[in-house]
């Protein structure tokens, strides 16, 4: 299955969206004459086997996500994206638009696809796809789900926790420090942990969905512009933000996140603990970008200035492990640059708005 973050950074340069939904999906897929039995049920008017593949067969959605590249595979990523039976036709003009609507349309008769022409979009400037507005300036969460979260209700359970994470969890790039402010309500999914829904719970409540009221516009990578990545960590959780300056102005390609967990926690109490958390930090926080940051020099800010010599050349440190993350971290071409106060963020806000924390000095990393 291809990722989702992928198929939104290919529309970065695209003026004009189509997009298609394909008419009874996984019922464009016959089933095997050995597998036929084996999708056999039992009703009111008696037993029956299914013809063509139903929802709920454990290879049905890589076998019609197959089936979709194999229809478009000259297509693919070049005049159009697909993610199981939603297609979207992108370019920047008009004339282009319809030439690539043609032959994705030919391609879809061929195949003997039907359209649910209730659910297509033609010739727009911004499209509703894949649970996000996608517009020629950039992205953002589509209301109508960002609706959904608001209208859900207090979780009283285990399911219902678990539900609503999933739900906010989707637009977690949106949100600054989402692991952080999802916390107190992760607690609650530990095994052994009794359900109690105190006042923490119910503040993380409200600031996930007061988040998705009003979210950034998150713009398309350039790669042929530089990339800046801030880093901020905590006895709680790392966080990270992609940047990219555009019209002179900051602008945020993704922000990141994540609790520590399991022995990540034994690093709290440690020595050199708060070196090892700021570290990981970074190193998580490259890993998760490192389609973005892979073989180019960017700008890399973290606020603990103690892990300049994590860096440096007679860096001969006896922490194994940050001696190890030093020599992966090696491989990128990174610098800092030093910076005084706060760091602007998007909309003038501050970096403590962005990651909870200030920038309070800034380190020169390796340059390769």
């Amino acid at each position: 299955m291809p990722l989702i973050e992928d198929i939104l950074d290919v529309l970065g340069k695209a003026k004009l969206f189509s997009t298609m939904d394909i008419a009874s999906g996984y019922w464009n897929v016959p089933m095997a004459a050995d597998s036929i039995e084996k999708t056999a049920f039992t009703c009111k008017y008696g037993l029956f086997e299914w013809l063509v593949m139903p929802f709920g067969l454990c290879n049905a959605v890589p076998a019609f996500e197959r089936l979709m590249e194999n229809v478009l595979v000259d297509l693919k990523w070049r005049t159009c994206l697909v993610y199981l039976d939603d297609c979207v036709v992108f370019s920047e003009d008009f004339p282009t638009h319809l030439i690539r609507l043609k032959q994705e349309l030919e391609r879809f008769r061929a195949a003997g696809f039907k359209l649910k022409m209730k659910k297509c979009k033609w010739g727009r400037d911004q499209v509703a796809f894949l649970g996000h507005i996608v517009t020629p300036s950039g992205i953002l969460p589509n209301p109508e789900k960002v609706k959904a979260v608001m209208n859900v209700k207090r979780p009283h359970d285990l399911h219902t926790v678990r539900a609503f994470l999933g739900l906010t969890s989707y637009f977690r790039r949106y949100i600054p420090g989402y692991a952080a402010i999802s916390a107190p309500i992760e607690r609650l999914k530990a095994k052994g942990v009794l359900f109690n829904w105190d006042d923490d719970c119910e503040a993380a409540f409200v600031q996930l969905k007061r988040k998705l009221v009003e979210p950034p516009i998150l713009v398309y990578p350039d790669f042929s512009k530089h990339f800046k990545l801030y880093v901020d960590s905590s006895k709680l959780a790392v966080g990270a933000c992609l940047m990219q300056t555009v019209d002179g102005r900051e602008r945020v390609v993704a922000y990141a996140s994540k609790l520590l967990v399991g022995s990540e926690k034994n690093w709290i109490n440690k020595q050199d603990g708060t070196s090892e958390i700021e570290c990981w930090g970074i190193v998580w926080a490259t890993r998760k970008f490192r389609c973005y940051l892979d073989r180019r020099e960017f700008d890399l800010y973290t606020d603990h200035k103690g892990l300049t010599w994590v860096f440096s050349e007679t860096n001969r440190t006896s922490n194994a492990k940050l001696a190890r993350w030093a020599m992966e971290l090696s491989q990128l071409r990174f610098k800092g640059l030093p910076q005084s106060g706060h760091f602007n963020g998007p909309r003038g806000r501050s970096l403590p708005t962005l990651f909870g924390h200030g920038l309070r000095s800034l380190y020169v990393g390796p340059t390769q």
